[in-house]
């Protein structure tokens, strides 16, 4: 039998080692805000369509954890256009899920939205989307209510993320209300992230910890579903559980496994971590 051994360690970032990256959202939290253009006070590393004679983009004081959370209004003065704030940054692999917190307040046709992207920017030419995913609302939401956006797991080259908060749309081409508005918090991603200074260079195949999903998720292994054998050890080498498919049946202890497939008549092995 064939054998490769594929060492991808995922999982939450430890304190103690450098074997872990952890995908963070810039000012998440939506604490930190500034006069970073002197007129406005804008959140922290976000853009947004704040302009010196009108804030869109606020804090809100009625955060769902910590002091602050982020509202968008829409703009405009006698029409309305959408108000938005995003924030772009450098991200090499797609976690699980985007998790955020949100409450909003819709007034007749409109909508709210926050969308997230996984982009290959091919070397500053063409944006290439590889992933994409919006959740929207044409309802009032008014307490604070946590989403969870599931992402996909794509193969091709990943470099940005680029993440929107978007107030008001309008619907059946009729503008939007000024009185929209759409507050969002505590936003991160779960899952694994990446692995840094990867023991093998054998690239042919990556295995996540999905929690949210409740299985192993595979890139580079073509016809998954006719693996033969998935083994998971603790850290002592103890078998954790045996099974003929990538299902998750429980959560695992926080840790770090190992774990050995036979796909195909190779034998594949190689670590991950839990948070």
């Amino acid at each position: 039998m064939k054998t490769k051994t594929l060492s991808f360690i995922f999982g939450c970032l430890l304190a103690s080692s450098n074997l872990f990256a952890q995908l963070e959202i810039p000012n998440g939290d939506f604490e930190t805000w500034g006069y970073y253009n002197t007129w406005t006070l804008d959140p922290a590393s976000w853009e947004c369509s704040n302009f010196q004679l009108a804030n869109h983009v606020i804090p809100d004081s009625m955060a769902y954890e910590g002091n602050r959370a982020m509202r968008v209004y829409p703009y405009g003065f006698f029409e309305s256009a959408p108000g938005y704030a995003s924030v772009e940054f450098a991200a090499d692999a797609i976690p699980a899920s985007v998790d955020f917190a949100v409450k909003a307040y819709i007034d007749g046709l409109d909508s709210v939205s926050v969308r997230v992207a996984f982009i290959n920017t091919n070397g500053g030419e063409d944006w290439i989307i590889q992933e994409s995913k919006v959740w929207y609302t044409d309802t009032s939401i008014p307490e604070w209510q946590v989403i969870s956006i599931p992402l996909d797991q794509v193969e091709p080259v990943i470099d940005r993320c680029l993440i929107s908060v978007i107030a008001g749309y309008g619907q059946f081409f009729l503008e939007g209300s000024l009185d929209t508005w759409i507050s969002v918090d505590a936003m991160g991603f779960e899952g694994l992230i990446n692995t840094i200074n990867p023991i093998s260079t054998n690239n042919e195949v990556r295995l996540y910890y999905s929690t949210s999903q409740a299985q192993f998720l595979t890139l580079g292994l073509q016809n998954p579903e006719l693996v033969e054998r998935v083994n998971i050890y603790s850290s002592h080498g103890a078998l954790v559980q045996s099974r003929s498919d990538f299902k998750i049946p429980k959560k695992l202890a926080s840790g770090i496994y190992t774990y050995k497939f036979v796909h195909k008549g190779v034998q594949y092995t190689g670590k991950f971590a839990t948070p």
